[in-house]
């Protein structure tokens, strides 16, 4: 398919029946077809055609759009099953450059991972869409954590900013880049509904043994309170047994008896 037709039959997509259009099959198989991984970052067809296919996008925001989020390694491990797919892409920006590849309404851009600062890619953006993008006064700068709607093209060779070195990296082309804020980690004892149940229970034991000790205190003042003939143990029950053993039979005698071993005299009746 000619490329001026392609980029007519995507503006036509867009215009009716969304912002992001999707890939079509025969794009796709021109892009497996005719990428190799590990190249130096030159002109092509299939660049061409995946920026055309970008630049008619309309806005959209990042969050509007379900697209999975890009893990930049894993797509290094196997750039030919992901090339093409649509993903958002986060990362830090290191530096802008402008008109790559001779390319005057585009920007190339270096970003880090959020993740690990050392892993980089590059980003071709329209720069009109950077301009809808930017609704404050201050551009894109480097240092800005950023959040973008894009397509992995494939692995790119680019020199090194040491002398004589390569490197090779993941190339993305994309659009609408947006300020981005890493989420803080939520603390689990303040978040987590298992933490709070179990954080109200202990509370719940706690007041319990709390109430369970002062009635038992209340109770031993109580009883420290009545008087002592009131308490009495086995021993003194046993001695209580044994002093009513061996009486007479006759009450007046065992009376007699009891009051000698008690030590009190009784007066005798006349």
């Amino acid at each position: 398919m000619p490329v001026w037709l392609l980029s007519i039959l995507t503006g036509i997509y867009v215009s009716f029946f969304g912002f992001i259009p999707p890939l079509g099959d025969d794009v796709r198989s021109h892009l497996h077809d005719t990428v190799i991984d590990g190249q130096p970052f030159e002109a092509s067809i299939a660049l061409d055609i995946m920026m055309m296919h970008v630049d008619v996008w309309e806005f959209a925001d990042v969050d509007d759009v379900e697209f999975p989020e890009a893990n930049w390694r894993t797509i290094e491990s196997d750039p030919a099953q992901f090339r093409g797919d649509p993903f958002v892409m986060r990362g830090t920006l290191q530096r802008r450059d402008i008109a790559p590849l001779g390319r005057s309404s585009w920007e190339a851009w270096v970003l880090s991972d959020v993740d690990e600062p050392g892993q980089l890619a590059v980003l071709l953006l329209p720069i009109d869409s950077l301009e809808i993008s930017d609704q404050s006064a201050e551009p894109f700068q480097a240092g800005q954590t950023v959040s973008t709607l894009t397509r992995f093209y494939g692995m790119i060779e680019v020199p090194s900013e040491r002398p004589g070195q390569l490197m090779h990296l993941p190339l993305f082309v994309g659009a609408f880049p947006q300020s981005w804020a890493a989420p803080k980690p939520a603390s689990a004892a303040t978040n987590s509904p298992s933490s709070a149940v179990f954080i109200m229970m202990v509370v719940l034991a706690l007041s319990a043994f709390v109430a369970l000790r002062v009635f038992i205190w209340k109770g031993k003042r109580r009883a420290s309170a009545l008087p002592t003939w009131l308490h009495y143990d086995d021993d003194d029950a046993n001695n209580v047994d044994e002093d009513t053993e061996n009486l007479p039979e006759e009450p007046a005698d065992a009376l007699q008896v009891l009051s000698t071993r008690a030590g009190i005299r009784v007066a005798d009746e006349d």
